[in-house]
């Protein structure tokens, strides 16, 4: 487990950093910034064009078909 101190000092980092603001609801409660939503959405970005420009997702598809023949064989 983490402790609430621990805890409360991540959400304390993370308002000073700006990747985290207090809920219009109440000061209890924490959501992403937009500046964090917006960094995530790039590095899944990143990711996706990452794997997609490394070519396995070809290989991938020609190892599916490969073993399918095998199969039918």
């Amino acid at each position: 487990g983490v402790s609430r101190q621990a805890v409360h000092d991540l959400i304390e980092e993370c308002a000073a950093e700006g990747w985290a603001e207090e809920c219009e609801c109440c000061q209890k409660h924490y959501k992403a910034s937009p500046t964090l939503i917006e960094a995530g959405e790039d590095y899944a970005k990143f990711n996706f064009d990452t794997v997609r420009e490394s070519g396995v997702i070809d290989a991938f598809a020609a190892l599916s078909s490969f073993q399918k023949l095998r199969q039918a064989s």
